[in-house]
């Protein structure tokens, strides 16, 4: 028990006066995203009529240890989100999060280090860097909204296929050809879904 509160102190200090990222600070948090975390494309449905879908890259990961998350907390400068206690949920939780373009950055970051969902993070790395370059109150065109949606296909198809093994689904049958020929390259294995 003694053992134990020392530990916690000694973390402590180190989360207060550490504010250098190291590589170990980067593997700690790849080991968070792949185990604990989600790399999700969210689809925001439009409410009012002519207007379009929207689309947002989220990183995202919910812990009851409330250690762990403070420390991701100081090193990347993230508020913690608290959820209490619930009849579905028998420990209060705390959750970071990034979207958009520091969720981008993040994914960059962690990537080398990354394993299971690392063929998430560079879809979610491509989508915002096409999500950036379509920026600038232009109209969408109908081309530019079918690739949104396909990188949106492409990651729960992923998702899916991380929880399920490589079976795939026939909503990818859904995904249109618009999607950039290196995309198909890096998640090699999405190729059979798609067919150029």
């Amino acid at each position: 028990m003694f053992f134990d509160i020392n530990v916690k102190l000694v973390l402590l200090w180190y989360m207060s006066n550490s504010h250098t990222i190291l590589d170990t600070d980067l593997a700690y948090l790849a080991g968070l995203i792949d185990g604990e975390g989600c790399i999700s494309i969210e689809k925001y449905t439009a409410k009012m009529p002519r207007k379009t879908a929207r689309y947002t890259l989220k990183v995202e990961f919910q812990m009851s240890d409330d250690l762990a998350i403070k420390h991701i907390s100081n090193l990347f400068g993230i508020a913690i989100m608290r959820k209490r206690k619930s009849s579905n949920m028998k420990k209060e939780a705390f959750r970071v999060s990034w979207q958009a373009i520091k969720a981008k950055n993040i994914l960059l970051r962690v990537l080398p280090f990354l394993i299971l969902k690392k063929s998430q993070a560079e879809v979610g790395i491509r989508f915002q860097e096409f999500q950036s370059s379509i920026l600038g109150g232009k109209t969408l065109n109908q081309e530019t909204l079918d690739k949104k949606h396909d990188y949106y296909l492409l990651l729960r198809q992923l998702k899916y296929q991380n929880q399920e093994g490589s079976e795939t689904r026939d909503e990818t049958s859904e995904t249109s050809n618009v999607v950039d020929d290196d995309i198909v390259q890096t998640t090699t294995c999405f190729n059979r879904a798609i067919e150029k």
